[in-house]
């Protein structure tokens, strides 16, 4: 009588299907594995289209154009922006901005224009279409 439980009880164990660490199924494991990686996809296509909505700071053709940043130490540095028709020079530092100079008569900021043109900046899209080509 014995021998026939113990049979029964090792064709129990071999006919049960094997789970893995904490008693989850091998597919319930690679489900959760693909919704989380899934979330994550999500997240960053989320992040990037805000930025690309807010991120309006340095383009070609608005009020406010950087037009040039030269670092002269950590967290400091010099700063030239167009803003609408006159040119102004910021020192930056990580507590205080503060303007150093500006031009407003229109012939200087032709000038200084003309000496320095700025190129638009790439998008994210291009720069990954370029990569991945």
């Amino acid at each position: 009588m014995t021998d026939s439980i113990a049979v029964v009880d090792t064709v129990r164990t071999l006919l049960t299907p094997p789970a893995t660490a904490g008693g989850v199924s091998l597919g319930m494991a690679v489900l959760k594995l693909s919704i989380g990686l899934l979330f994550i996809v999500i997240l960053i296509w989320v992040m990037v289209w805000v930025l690309k909505r807010t991120n309006t700071l340095g383009q070609v053709g608005g009020n406010l154009q950087l037009l040039e940043y030269k670092p002269l130490g950590p967290k400091k540095g010099v700063a030239l922006f167009r803003a609408a028709n006159k040119i102004v020079l910021l020192g930056v530092t990580d507590q205080n901005i503060e303007k150093l100079t500006e031009w407003v008569d229109p012939t200087e900021v032709a000038e200084i224009l003309a000496k320095k043109t700025v190129e638009p900046q790439p998008s994210f899209r291009s720069i990954l279409t370029r990569k991945t080509t």
